[in-house]
């Protein structure tokens, strides 16, 4: 008769307990603003008009995939959950792969696997937390980034006609999340070049294998943003936020480092430790192309001009592999320190790192109820026309227009397109807000308040547009 090992029951827990936690924290927590108008969005990809919106352009793999969405049957608040979901279990994978691909490479025992997968559950800073299930570009680029490197680790170069095509293949869906990826890539590169440096001097087949895969790719970008993106403003104006230079501006890195000391303090410490292990020379080559990678990690964080949650959170765990070098080198992997090691860090983390985000408490309860209710509104209208710079219902007749904080251009063409058209409801949000002083006015002389930040044309019957909101939309929907 056999046994089972209780090691690996708990361990199968464990993981179906983390896998839990972020499809838990996916569906009920506080959906952001940004979130919502890559939906909406994506419904051009298969169901476009006579012109295209060129921001699909920007990120064709990430938009194809929310696109897919929209063939499935669901009413407004189900297909924002849908999409929630699937970016919550691609946050799970990223962290699953992350774990098997340093598994792979430092350690060799089960025992160890199960140390290093509590240290990092328990290391994750809440600001990547938020990030793992959010509907970002940046995640998703994550993902591919981590597939590459898994693929590529497997075995040495020259490598196979398959896993050499389907190099090129993940390489590409890598670039095609978002323009940023090229932070991805260079991660992956700095990582790669130095673990196989020296098959790379030796096998020139090697060497040419990863000219093309990681060059064919960025020729295809290139022709991609030559052929559709010059000359368009979206382009130029996404892509001097994405990549100027804003080395000296360190507002929102330094707001993470303050508020998240335990989670900044490990990444100081990985790199610290790997540094005095390559001064005393005792450094291997796979913690070499740990610390580059995790150096080029910080360094497109400190070069890229967007100081925002979602930028840390898809390098965060390129930066925290170095600490997790730490855990191989003083071989923590008795029976005593799997059971320790999580308490230590859970007590540690209690302690230096107190939650000061309300978002792990925020629920998406008073979104789900606004959106319901602007449904149920919309189907009782099918002629009408909706409005809110955010694209809050993705299945109804919304007019699509890009509200950029910073994008003088898109705000411009948004207010004419209103002025144009003149949608039946308009719903007043953070975003429309952006379009101050002449979409007040616009609201002033032809639309009428009839429920909570709800707009409707003077010319409809008064008595509808009675919603009964629970709260203020405008509240519910940030930047």
């Amino acid at each position: 008769m056999k046994y089972f090992d209780l090691r690996v029951i708990f361990k199968i827990i464990g993981c179906l307990c983390i896998l839990a936690f972020i499809l838990t924290f996916g569906i009920g927590s506080h959906i952001s603003a940004s979130e919502f108008w890559p939906i909406s969005l994506s419904k051009e990809v298969f169901f476009h008009g006579k012109t295209i919106d060129s921001g699909l352009f920007l990120k064709p793999t990430f938009h194809l995939i929310l696109g897919l969405i929209y063939f499935l049957p669901l009413d407004n608040w189900q297909h924002v959950l849908v999409a929630r979901i699937l970016f919550a279990l691609i946050g799970a994978s990223s962290l699953s792969i992350f774990i098997y691909w340093l598994k792979n490479l430092l350690f060799k025992s089960s025992e160890s696997f199960g140390n290093l997968g509590w240290a990092i559950a328990f290391l994750l800073s809440p600001i990547f937390v938020e990030q793992l299930v959010k509907i970002r570009s940046d995640m998703l680029s994550l993902f591919f980034s981590l597939l590459v490197l898994v693929l590529a680790c497997s075995s040495p170069p020259p490598h196979s006609r398959s896993k050499f095509l389907s190099l090129i293949l993940l390489n590409l869906a890598l670039f095609g999340c978002t323009p940023r990826a090229i932070f991805h890539e260079m991660v992956v590169l700095s990582f790669l070049i130095p673990f196989y440096g020296s098959i790379f001097r030796l096998h020139r087949e090697a060497l040419n294998q990863y000219l093309i895969i990681f060059g064919m790719p960025l020729i295809f970008s290139l022709v991609i943003f030559l052929k559709v993106g010059l000359g368009s403003p979206l382009y130029n104006i996404y892509l001097s936020q994405s990549f100027a230079s804003g080395f000296w501006e360190f507002g929102f890195v330094k707001s993470w480092l303050y508020r998240e000391p335990a989670g900044s303090s490990c990444i100081l410490i990985g790199l610290i430790f790997l540094i005095y292990k390559m001064i005393l020379k005792k450094s291997s080559r796979i913690e070499v192309s740990l610390f580059l990678a995790a150096l080029t990690a910080g360094l497109s964080i400190a070069f890229a001009d967007l100081k925002t949650p979602f930028l840390i959170g898809s390098f965060y765990l390129f930066l925290m592999a170095p600490f997790i070098v730490i855990f191989f080198d003083f071989k923590f992997y008795s029976a005593k320190t799997s059971i320790a090691l999580p308490l230590l860090f859970f007590v540690w983390v209690v302690i230096m790192q107190p939650i000061q985000r309300s978002f792990l408490f925020e629920t998406n309860t008073y979104q789900k109820d606004i959106i319901q209710k602007l449904t149920s509104f919309m189907e009782n209208h099918p002629d009408y026309r909706y409005f809110d710079g955010l694209g809050l219902l993705p299945r109804s007749r919304q007019i699509l227009s890009y509200l950029g904080p910073s994008d003088a251009l898109s705000l411009e063409s948004a207010m004419q397109k209103l002025q144009t058209e003149k949608p039946e409801v308009i719903l007043y949000t953070s975003r429309s807000m952006l379009l101050k002083p002449e979409f007040d006015q616009l609201l002033d002389s032809q639309y009428e308040m009839r429920d909570r930040n709800l707009y409707l044309k003077k010319s409809l019957p008064e008595q509808e547009g009675k919603i009964d909101f629970i709260s203020a939309p405008i509240l519910h929907f940030n930047l």
